[in-house]
């Protein structure tokens, strides 16, 4: 069985919205911001999911000490941020989209 390194999962959850954000600013179109948004939550979500469930299953490792820290309360607490958070992002789609067309 492999150790997933914890810190590794951290820094992705930390920094893909970041990535994503500097993404979005290069796009020109609202319609193409609105979808990578979409898409990137849906990523990110399922790098949570991976993180939950590597906790979950007790394959993370980590070092004592450490700042950020994926426990087994945390990640219940991200599962439940990023089903809300995906479930917000797949409805934006269809609200935002009537915002565009309208202008």
């Amino acid at each position: 069985m492999t150790m997933i390194d914890g810190r590794t999962m951290v820094i992705a959850l930390l920094t893909a919205p970041a990535l994503l954000a500097g993404a979005s600013l290069a796009l020109a179109s609202s319609r193409a911001v609105l979808r990578l948004c979409a898409a990137g939550t849906l990523a990110i979500a399922s790098i949570a999911g991976c993180a939950v469930w590597a906790v979950f299953s007790g394959r993370v490792s980590f070092q004592p000490g450490a700042w950020f820290l994926l426990d087994p309360l945390s990640a219940y607490h991200l599962a439940i941020m990023a089903l809300i958070f995906s479930l917000s992002a797949l409805y934006g789609l269809g609200y935002f989209r009537g915002e565009i067309e309208r202008g």
